[in-house]
């Protein structure tokens, strides 16, 4: 497997959170301004299949960066792929300056973040349909 980082979104990132998150969980918004300034990780696997994708953008304190939209498809889950993607982001914001990184997970994905040393603050609050929690992890 190998993950490439883009400055603009790719078409494999429209692929995959397309079927993810608008055909498979029935979002409607998934593609918002933010997209055009964030930085896109895409995972492909042994073939060249585009497997996973996330993205990452500056958040509002100094040294924050927020990550979201990991996606992997159902064909590539439980395979370690989402830790793989969510690792190399991390490296990739840590060496850019990051000090933290915050998501907003949807709440039956946060055991997932937890394990990868999120944790939760604030209240639950619904993105669409989907009950969500804030999670952040610290860097340094």
């Amino acid at each position: 497997m190998r993950i490439s980082k883009y400055d603009s979104l790719p078409a494999e990132a429209v692929l995959i959170r397309t079927e993810v998150f608008m055909t498979e969980q029935r979002f409607k918004d998934e593609f918002d301004d933010t997209d055009e300034t964030a930085v896109h990780y895409v995972a492909f696997d042994d073939d060249g299949t585009p497997v996973g994708v996330c993205r990452t953008f500056p958040g509002s304190d100094p040294g924050e960066r927020v990550f979201g939209r990991l996606s992997v498809r159902k064909p590539w889950r439980g395979k370690g792929i989402g830790r793989e993607i969510i690792s190399f982001a991390e490296n990739n914001v840590r060496e850019e300056g990051a000090v933290s990184l915050r998501l907003h997970a949807q709440v039956t994905a946060a055991g997932f973040y937890e394990k990868l040393g999120y944790t939760e603050f604030g209240e639950p609050d619904y993105d669409e349909h989907v009950l969500h929690i804030w999670m952040k992890k610290d860097l340094t």
